[in-house]
């Protein structure tokens, strides 16, 4: 994780909210980001709250803002953050042209995706003024967050610029993949890599990308 020191005294309950392991916890409130099959379950330990999977960054946080009558504060951050948004677009101004098509994609493993909404692509196109490809486009009209990929797929759905996402140890090796090779070749000086932890869609990791992302722009791998 890119915060560590902000998880000081949080339990970790894993990936799905299992009640067996919040029970313990004694939780006055429980907010989740999906609908899980024990909602009923969840609820009778704590008032339960689903927040819409489809909320962007600014939704979300002022949905949970208003929960903790803590609106004041979401929106001081946000205007922080769209503050220092237009400072780093204007030191990459020289870096790349407001309108590219963007795409990122994430390999774990030898498993690859394209990030639609989520994640860098997130920031990408929320923040940076980048669009997606008219492939990728379709997929997030769709609804879908990312989706799995083969291999021979990569090209298709490449944009003017390239985001490739993999675990530090992969990153040392993944040039070496045919298709990203010439993903590498067709957009030079264009084509990224990047440690997979950016990517997140959060306040916290949104706000410290920002930090990196001229870095990101001038070498190829950060």
């Amino acid at each position: 994780m890119i915060y560590h020191n902000k998880l000081r005294n949080i339990q970790s309950i894993g990936y799905w909210a299992d009640p067996d392991k919040i029970a313990p916890l004694q939780p006055e409130f429980i907010l989740l980001s999906y609908y899980p099959q024990d909602l009923q379950e969840l609820d009778a330990l704590a008032p339960t709250v689903v927040m819409g999977k489809k909320f962007r960054l600014f939704e979300r946080l002022r949905y949970i803002a208003k929960l903790f009558e803590r609106s004041r504060a979401a929106e001081k951050w946000i205007t922080t953050y769209e503050d220092k948004v237009r400072l780093v677009r204007r030191q990459l101004a020289d870096a790349y042209v407001a309108g590219e098509t963007a795409t990122v994609y994430l390999k774990l493993g030898v498993k690859y995706y394209v990030m639609c909404q989520t994640g860098l692509a997130a920031s990408l196109y929320e923040s940076l003024g980048f669009r997606p490809t008219p492939k990728v486009i379709q997929l997030i009209q769709q609804g879908q967050a990312w989706i799995e990929i083969q291999q021979h797929q990569i090209n298709h759905y490449a944009g003017e610029r390239n985001f490739i996402l993999a675990s530090p140890q992969e990153l040392q090796t993944i040039i070496h993949c045919p298709q990203i090779a010439t993903l590498a070749e067709l957009t030079p000086s264009k084509t990224h890599f990047v440690d997979f932890t950016w990517n997140h869609c959060d306040p916290i990791t949104r706000e410290r990308l920002l930090e990196v992302l001229p870095s990101i722009f001038k070498k190829r791998t950060i």
